[in-house]
C-alpha cells in the first residue's frame, strides 16, 4: 500500500509540474508513459501498472484530463484516495 502511495504521490507531482503521466502508449517516448515509469522507478511489471491505473480510473483515484489548454497536453490527475 505504501508503494500505491509514493505512485499516486508521484502522478500528481507529474500533474502539477505540467507534464503529467499518461496511460497512452503513444507517450512512451516523451517518457511520460505511466506503466513505463512505474516500472523502472519501483520495478512493478508494464502490465501491472495499466491494470492499477485503469482500476484506479475506474474507482474515481484517477482521472485523464487536460493540464494544459493551450498545448493540449493530456494526462492523469489524482481526484481520490486509496485509504
Amino acid at each position: 500500500k505504501e508503494v500505491c502511495r509514493q505512485v499516486l504521490r508521484a502522478i500528481g507531482e507529474a500533474w502539477s509540474s505540467g507534464r503529467p503521466w499518461s496511460p497512452k502508449v503513444q507517450t512512451r517516448d516523451e517518457g511520460r508513459y505511466a506503466p513505463r515509469v512505474m516500472a523502472s522507478r519501483w520495478s512493478i511489471a508494464p502490465e501491472t501498472g495499466a491494470r492499477m491505473i485503469e482500476e484506479w480510473q475506474i474507482n474515481g483515484v484517477l482521472a485523464f484530463e487536460m493540464v494544459d489548454r493551450k498545448t493540449k497536453m493530456m494526462g492523469l490527475k489524482v481526484t481520490g484516495s486509496i485509504d
